[in-house]
């Protein structure tokens, strides 16, 4: 689940029934509560609350209305200080505040909803100034015992309040900071309005021997793929914005993503857009400041893209609903992990998080995960025994020019109990034909043996769940990938398993048959034909001997 983060509105009381005459008055004992729920779903993150009375007062009610008097400033601001940053040359406010002398007086202007309403830019500046100067007196919120997302502030005394998170607290986290003021004239709820913004990294997945599967511009985004070595992979960084938005007077943004060793970034290939909620693209690619470093040790390749402020790039006008995408190539080398460990990657996003002031942000990382396999052939003779002498190919269809493309294939050595091994290492899932180009010297060549490798992974979910269940072969025909039954087929494969439960490959032995010997013509063969030559030869020498010594006589 991605985290979201909360930032709450600025809240101003819309009335307020002043007694500007009254200097003296009793301390208001009164306890109030300020019960905060924080119904941001998938927000984790432990707050620390504090409250600052800004005005106090006198509460009453008439007319089943609740209204505060007797307004002086409150315990918890610097009253000389705000009023004075209030009447600054410099401040934005300076128009509406440069007659008033007390607390009453401002508390006044606030009032004023045609200047000071609800989360407008005057309310928001006004928050500024009270943040500015406030006093270490200050009410901290807890957290429920029986539900972790509502927190509770005991205040003394009715009044105005600033409620925001305890400074430099949530610095890092995926979650922002609080800007609310509130009139607090009674046991009060908050149900603070929250918005943060989300990254995902996506990959593509093609089968280049499946015309159906093989173009990369239509195949969908997902979580995990299966490539070739030497394959060239896309990747897509999307990252989301904040309802909040307009709260921010500058919005910084920024992607740390991680390649693993596997891979090496296509640097010329990033592009960055944002993208609109119609689809349309606008590139901001050189408004980025994109960098890449790549480590000799398992971090492999870390690369940044950070926007310094979305509000202010030229061209477009960034909206809440609007996304900020980056993709990018990056190509799967001699590195890469074989089997279902996979090649995982990483991104998470820093963003602002504190509209009051400085302060960012950070999200859970989110990640995908790249597969590659390898083929093991046997070459054994019909005992089962090691056989040397042989060399293949391995080749892959590939639909898009209805090619067969070479596969490198190592040879090993001789294993007694496999056989001698032949090793193609990083394939994916596809069509594939092994081709015996030497025979061993006494045996029969073989015909190329047709097969498809099947692999079975989760393409959605968190990284940890993207998990390869199942890597299979079966031998097909030669003309199509349909698969071959009973007597016809020739090769059976399994899959590999490393060390208990990594699936790595799969495997097949490979049976050459000796030559027979034929028999001569005549039928019977060539040892008959001996053997009868051979007594001829003894019945003509006894007659010639016979006849020799009967001459003599």
């Amino acid at each position: 689940m991605k985290k979201l983060k909360r930032i709450f509105s600025l809240m101003i009381a819309a009335v307020m029934v002043l007694a500007m005459n009254v200097t003296v008055f009793a301390a208001d004992t009164t306890q109030y509560i300020i019960t905060i729920n924080n119904n941001v779903a998938n927000d984790n993150e432990s707050h620390t609350y504090e409250a600052y009375q800004v005005f106090s007062g006198t509460l009453t009610t008439q007319e089943n209305t609740k209204i505060l008097t007797d307004i002086q400033w409150g315990t918890g601001v610097n009253g000389e200080a705000l009023l004075a940053a209030l009447k600054d040359e410099n401040s934005t406010l300076n128009s509406y505040f440069e007659d008033v002398t007390t607390a009453a007086g401002v508390a006044e202007k606030l009032a004023d909803t045609n200047v000071f309403s609800d989360n407008n830019e005057n309310a928001k500046a006004f928050a500024k100034i009270v943040n500015a100067n406030v006093t270490t007196t200050k009410a901290t919120s807890t957290v429920s015992q029986s539900n972790s997302k509502q927190y509770t502030i005991t205040v003394t005394g009715a009044g105005y309040y600033m409620i925001k998170d305890q400074d430099n607290s949530l610095d890092n986290d995926d979650s922002a900071y609080t800007r609310l003021i509130l009139k607090v004239v009674s046991n009060v709820t908050v149900n603070p309005k929250a918005s943060v913004p989300i990254v995902e990294k996506k990959v593509k997945d093609v089968n280049d021997s499946d015309a159906d599967l093989d173009d990369v511009e239509t195949a969908p985004w997902q979580d995990s793929a299966d490539w070739d070595i030497g394959d060239t992979v896309p990747f897509q960084l999307k990252g989301t914005m904040p309802s909040t938005l307009a709260d921010y007077t500058t919005y910084n943004y920024k992607f740390t993503d991680t390649l693993s060793k596997g891979f090496s970034y296509n640097s010329d290939s990033i592009t960055v857009n944002v993208v609109k909620s119609d689809g349309t693209k606008v590139e901001i690619t050189r408004q980025s400041k994109i960098t890449a470093s790549t480590y000799d040790d398992a971090n492999g390749t870390t690369i940044t893209v950070e926007i310094t402020d979305v509000k202010k790039l030229t061209g477009v006008t960034v909206e809440t609903t609007d996304k900020i995408v980056v993709e990018y190539t990056a190509q799967l080398t001699t590195n890469a992990v074989i089997g279902s460990l996979g090649n995982p990657n990483k991104v998470y996003l820093e963003y602002s998080n504190n509209p009051n002031g400085a302060g960012t942000g950070k999200t859970p990382e989110d990640g995908v995960i790249v597969f590659t396999y390898k083929v093991e052939v046997n070459k054994v003779d019909e005992a089962g025994d090691p056989l040397e002498g042989a060399e293949f190919t391995l080749e892959k269809y590939n639909a898009t020019n209805a090619t067969w493309e070479s596969k490198t294939v190592v040879k090993g050595d001789k294993d007694e109990d496999k056989g001698v091994v032949f090793t193609a290492t990083g394939i994916d899932d596809g069509w594939y034909r092994l081709v015996e180009t030497k025979t061993p010297q006494g045996f029969n060549s073989i015909d190329p043996i047709y097969f498809v490798v099947e692999a079975t992974h989760v393409t959605s979910g968190d990284l940890d769940n993207l998990v390869l269940s199942a890597l299979e072969a079966s031998q097909t025909e030669s003309e199509n990938q349909n698969k071959l039954t009973g007597n016809d087929v020739t090769a059976q494969f399994t899959s590999i398993t490393e060390n208990g439960s990594n699936i790595t490959g799969v495997t097949t032995n490979v049976e050459n048959r000796q030559g027979t010997t034929l028999p001569e013509t005549g039928g019977i063969g060539t040892r008959i034909f001996y053997a009868v030559g051979a007594i001829l030869m003894i019945g003509a020498a006894v007659v010639l001997i016979s006849r020799k010594r009967t001459s003599e006589r």
